[in-house]
């Protein structure tokens, strides 16, 4: 019990440290109140709570399965490790996996496996709760699968658009409108979300809510990037060239979110910043940017998008705010 106990608490620790450290923040950053840390506290509290009972109880039955807890621990060590290896590997940042940079897939299924180690652990343990049958095995990846569909399920609702909240001052103009990057078709066409994104810049733009428009976002192989989409679109409708900027770099949320917050906001000492995206990437990026400890205004444009198309993109939402509250990723 006391092998595990270390093993789970170091690997928690070291996943919170890891979590920080590869989005370049440092200890003062790190709160315990982020969801993501609670999150992460309430699942190895779960683990320790359900290995402590399984101990306690002195079953013979369910000796053979506590035995492997303190393995399944040090494996999970060992991939947190591992990811952090990779992350610190240099790799072309051209090569791309699933329309992802394979150092981030690569550093995101280690600290992946970790998780699902984890969610291993609690499930064996309140699993053998109940004895150890010849479906014992069996039932344990099922809990465990269970566990996975709870959290998604509670992504899933915390990213509702009815449950954001979307703020933006009217009455006094924003510096910049910072327009996040979305998915580029074909011939470099953008895709509906990001015209919904470009379509309310245009609308604040032309109210004068926002002075300027930075458009974010670079690009797979062989395609043109997210910002340069966006500002052929823009060319389009008579937007003033010299109040568009480009940023091409960024990959993702969490890296346009870290721009704007080392670029724009320090660096430039930008004040008055309103970030643009869709209603269904309003939350996410108010939890990102609550892990920045930055304190951002954002609006979500509507998307006219059926309910078939729009539930794969609130899932992938929904995935992607459960990775970053766990890894940063």
């Amino acid at each position: 019990m006391l092998y595990f106990l270390l093993f789970s608490l170091l690997g928690t620790c070291i996943l919170w440290i890891f979590k920080y450290h590869n989005q370049g923040l440092g200890f003062t950053d790190f709160r315990f109140t982020y969801p993501g840390n609670l999150l992460q506290l309430f699942l190895w509290i779960l683990s320790i709570i359900g290995v402590a009972i399984t101990f306690s109880m002195r079953n013979p039955s369910t000796g053979y399965p506590v035995s492997f807890y303190k393995n399944l621990s040090l494996i999970g060590l060992i991939l947190l490790f591992l990811g952090k290896f990779i992350s610190f590997i240099s790799i072309s940042s051209s090569m791309y996996f699933f329309e992802q940079p394979v150092k981030r897939v690569a550093t995101g299924f280690c600290y992946f496996g970790y998780e699902g180690l984890l969610l291993l652990i609690i499930a064996a343990s309140w699993t053998s709760i109940y004895g150890v049958s010849q479906l014992y095995y069996l039932r344990t990846l099922v809990n465990s699968g269970l566990l996975a569909i709870i959290l998604m399920v509670f992504a899933f609702i915390f990213t509702s658009p009815w449950y954001g909240d979307v703020t933006h001052d009217k009455t006094n103009p924003y510096q910049y409108g910072v327009v996040l990057g979305a998915a580029v078709w074909s011939n470099g066409k953008p895709s509906p979300i990001l015209v919904s994104r470009l379509d309310e810049a245009m609308n604040l733009y032309r109210a004068g809510i926002i002075k300027e428009l930075y458009l974010t976002g670079s690009n797979a192989p062989g395609e043109i990037s997210e910002a340069e989409a966006a500002f052929n679109y823009l060319k389009k409708y008579n937007i003033p060239l010299n109040d568009i900027q480009l940023e091409k770099q960024t990959t993702s949320t969490t890296e346009q979110i870290r721009f704007l917050k080392n670029d724009l906001l320090k660096r430039k000492g930008i004040e008055r910043v309103l970030v643009i995206s869709d209603k269904n990437h309003v939350r996410r990026i108010r939890e990102i940017s609550k892990f920045y400890n930055i304190d951002i205004d954002v609006v979500g444009a509507e998307l006219n998008l059926s309910y078939g198309k729009n539930l794969p993109y609130r899932l992938r939402e929904s995935a992607a705010l459960l990775i970053f509250w766990l890894f940063g990723l």
